[in-house]
Protein backbone atom coordinates (compact mmCIF):
# COMPACT_ATOMS: atom_id res chain seq x y z
CA UNK A 1 0.00 0.00 0.00
CA UNK A 2 1.28 3.29 -0.98
CA UNK A 3 1.17 6.25 0.76
CA UNK A 4 1.90 10.03 0.07
CA UNK A 5 4.33 11.93 1.72
CA UNK A 6 1.84 14.09 3.21
CA UNK A 7 0.62 11.21 5.00
CA UNK A 8 3.46 9.97 6.22
CA UNK A 9 4.43 13.21 7.30
CA UNK A 10 1.36 13.32 9.25
CA UNK A 11 1.65 10.31 10.81
CA UNK A 12 5.24 11.19 11.62
CA UNK A 13 4.25 14.32 13.44
CA UNK A 14 1.60 13.34 15.08
CA UNK A 15 3.32 10.13 16.87
CA UNK A 16 6.65 12.21 17.36
CA UNK A 17 4.73 14.94 19.53
CA UNK A 18 3.66 11.81 21.92
CA UNK A 19 6.90 10.24 22.15
CA UNK A 20 9.35 13.46 22.20
CA UNK A 21 9.49 14.04 25.75
CA UNK A 22 10.36 10.90 27.08
CA UNK A 23 13.82 9.61 25.88
CA UNK A 24 14.28 6.76 27.60
CA UNK A 25 11.79 4.59 26.93
CA UNK A 26 11.20 5.81 23.43
CA UNK A 27 14.94 7.05 22.07
CA UNK A 28 15.11 4.07 18.97
CA UNK A 29 11.80 5.03 17.75
CA UNK A 30 12.79 8.90 17.67
CA UNK A 31 15.82 8.14 15.96
CA UNK A 32 13.67 6.49 13.68
CA UNK A 33 11.29 9.32 13.43
CA UNK A 34 14.20 11.95 12.27
CA UNK A 35 15.89 9.71 9.73
CA UNK A 36 12.18 8.68 8.20
CA UNK A 37 11.18 12.31 8.25
CA UNK A 38 14.80 13.17 6.41
CA UNK A 39 13.45 11.86 3.22
CA UNK A 40 10.38 13.57 3.44
CA UNK A 41 10.59 16.83 4.75
CA UNK A 42 14.17 17.70 5.77
CA UNK A 43 13.15 21.27 7.06
CA UNK A 44 11.14 19.26 9.44
CA UNK A 45 13.23 16.80 10.77
CA UNK A 46 15.34 19.15 11.68
CA UNK A 47 13.51 20.71 13.74
CA UNK A 48 12.69 17.52 15.05
CA UNK A 49 16.66 16.77 15.80
CA UNK A 50 17.11 19.90 17.09
CA UNK A 51 14.13 19.58 19.54
CA UNK A 52 15.68 16.29 20.39
CA UNK A 53 19.21 17.25 21.32
CA UNK A 54 18.10 20.98 23.28
CA UNK A 55 15.41 18.88 25.23
CA UNK A 56 17.60 15.77 26.26
CA UNK A 57 21.15 17.34 26.17
CA UNK A 58 21.66 15.18 29.51
CA UNK A 59 21.91 12.10 27.52
CA UNK A 60 23.43 13.92 24.74
CA UNK A 61 26.39 14.59 26.83
CA UNK A 62 26.34 10.71 28.31
CA UNK A 63 27.68 7.53 26.67
CA UNK A 64 23.92 7.08 25.66
CA UNK A 65 23.35 9.54 23.27
CA UNK A 66 23.71 7.03 20.31
CA UNK A 67 20.06 7.42 19.61
CA UNK A 68 20.56 10.97 19.60
CA UNK A 69 23.97 11.22 17.06
CA UNK A 70 25.75 8.35 15.72
CA UNK A 71 22.21 6.79 14.59
CA UNK A 72 20.85 9.29 13.30
CA UNK A 73 23.99 10.54 11.27
CA UNK A 74 24.39 7.02 9.86
CA UNK A 75 21.05 6.06 9.00
CA UNK A 76 20.41 9.65 8.18
CA UNK A 77 23.51 9.61 5.33
CA UNK A 78 22.92 6.43 4.29
CA UNK A 79 18.74 7.62 3.43
CA UNK A 80 20.27 11.18 1.86
CA UNK A 81 23.81 11.01 1.38
CA UNK A 82 26.83 12.53 2.69
CA UNK A 83 26.89 15.50 1.24
CA UNK A 84 23.37 16.92 2.13
CA UNK A 85 23.67 15.07 5.66
CA UNK A 86 27.26 17.18 6.25
CA UNK A 87 25.46 19.97 4.74
CA UNK A 88 22.60 19.87 7.28
CA UNK A 89 24.40 19.59 10.14
CA UNK A 90 26.91 22.10 9.54
CA UNK A 91 24.15 24.78 8.41
CA UNK A 92 22.09 24.28 11.74
CA UNK A 93 24.18 25.97 14.83
CA UNK A 94 22.26 22.99 17.28
CA UNK A 95 23.43 20.63 15.61
CA UNK A 96 26.75 21.61 14.61
CA UNK A 97 27.58 22.45 18.78
CA UNK A 98 25.54 18.87 19.48
CA UNK A 99 27.65 17.02 17.49
CA UNK A 100 30.97 18.30 17.45
CA UNK A 101 31.06 20.11 21.05
CA UNK A 102 28.56 18.51 23.56
CA UNK A 103 28.04 14.54 22.25
CA UNK A 104 29.17 12.14 24.83
CA UNK A 105 30.39 8.18 24.50
CA UNK A 106 32.97 6.38 22.87
CA UNK A 107 31.85 6.76 19.20
CA UNK A 108 32.20 10.58 18.72
CA UNK A 109 35.04 10.10 15.68
CA UNK A 110 32.59 7.96 13.74
CA UNK A 111 30.06 10.42 13.43
CA UNK A 112 31.86 13.58 12.89
CA UNK A 113 35.05 12.45 11.76
CA UNK A 114 33.98 11.88 7.85
CA UNK A 115 32.51 15.36 7.90
CA UNK A 116 36.29 16.62 8.68
CA UNK A 117 37.35 14.73 6.44
CA UNK A 118 35.64 16.05 3.58
CA UNK A 119 36.25 19.42 4.74
CA UNK A 120 39.75 18.60 4.54
CA UNK A 121 39.05 17.09 1.17
CA UNK A 122 37.67 19.87 0.21
CA UNK A 123 40.19 22.03 1.04
CA UNK A 124 37.87 24.32 3.37
CA UNK A 125 40.50 24.13 5.97
CA UNK A 126 39.23 27.46 8.07
CA UNK A 127 36.09 24.87 8.88
CA UNK A 128 38.06 21.63 8.81
CA UNK A 129 40.25 23.45 11.49
CA UNK A 130 37.16 25.20 13.65
CA UNK A 131 35.07 21.28 13.77
CA UNK A 132 38.86 19.69 15.21
CA UNK A 133 38.66 22.09 17.80
CA UNK A 134 35.27 21.58 18.57
CA UNK A 135 35.61 18.09 19.27
CA UNK A 136 39.02 18.55 20.82
CA UNK A 137 37.54 21.11 23.67
CA UNK A 138 34.53 18.45 24.04
CA UNK A 139 34.33 17.37 27.51
CA UNK A 140 32.27 15.06 27.13
CA UNK A 141 33.63 12.71 24.32
CA UNK A 142 35.61 9.76 25.54
CA UNK A 143 37.35 8.72 22.49
CA UNK A 144 40.91 9.34 22.52
CA UNK A 145 42.12 12.07 20.66
CA UNK A 146 44.57 9.56 18.92
CA UNK A 147 41.75 7.58 18.24
CA UNK A 148 39.76 10.66 16.64
CA UNK A 149 42.47 11.87 14.63
CA UNK A 150 43.24 8.05 13.56
CA UNK A 151 39.70 8.04 12.17
CA UNK A 152 40.20 11.34 10.32
CA UNK A 153 43.53 9.95 8.42
CA UNK A 154 42.30 7.24 6.21
CA UNK A 155 44.35 4.17 6.05
CA UNK A 156 44.47 4.62 2.09
CA UNK A 157 46.37 7.62 0.95
CA UNK A 158 43.55 7.68 -2.47
CA UNK A 159 40.40 8.85 0.38
CA UNK A 160 42.21 11.93 1.57
CA UNK A 161 43.70 14.86 -0.89
CA UNK A 162 45.81 16.57 1.23
CA UNK A 163 47.36 19.78 0.35
CA UNK A 164 51.06 21.11 2.01
CA UNK A 165 48.53 23.59 4.01
CA UNK A 166 45.98 20.58 5.03
CA UNK A 167 49.01 18.75 5.57
CA UNK A 168 50.21 21.06 8.05
CA UNK A 169 46.77 21.80 9.62
CA UNK A 170 46.31 17.79 10.25
CA UNK A 171 50.24 17.51 11.24
CA UNK A 172 49.47 20.77 14.13
CA UNK A 173 46.38 18.57 15.48
CA UNK A 174 48.39 15.43 15.63
CA UNK A 175 50.94 17.08 17.96
CA UNK A 176 48.04 16.89 20.34
CA UNK A 177 48.09 13.80 20.95
CA UNK A 178 49.87 12.77 24.68
CA UNK A 179 51.31 9.40 24.39
CA UNK A 180 54.12 9.85 22.27
CA UNK A 181 54.24 6.43 20.50
CA UNK A 182 50.38 6.72 18.79
CA UNK A 183 51.62 10.69 17.75
CA UNK A 184 54.45 8.65 16.05
CA UNK A 185 52.03 6.36 14.50
CA UNK A 186 49.99 8.97 13.32
CA UNK A 187 53.18 11.12 11.83
CA UNK A 188 54.14 7.71 10.02
CA UNK A 189 50.64 7.23 8.85
CA UNK A 190 50.89 10.68 7.07
CA UNK A 191 53.73 10.06 5.20
CA UNK A 192 51.81 8.22 2.81
CA UNK A 193 50.17 11.64 1.86
CA UNK A 194 53.83 12.42 0.57
CA UNK A 195 54.75 10.47 -1.87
Amino acid sequence: MAISNEKKKEILLKNFDILKDNYEKNKSTLATVVVKMLKIDTDTAVDMWSYLVTKHVSKLKSDDSWSLTGYIVYEGHQAIGKPKMAEIILGNQVLKEALFSQAGGDSVYFFVGWIIRSKINSDELQLADELLSMVYKNKNKEDSWYTIMDDIIPDDSDDLEVSEEAYELLEMWCDKVKDAEERASLIVKMMEFME
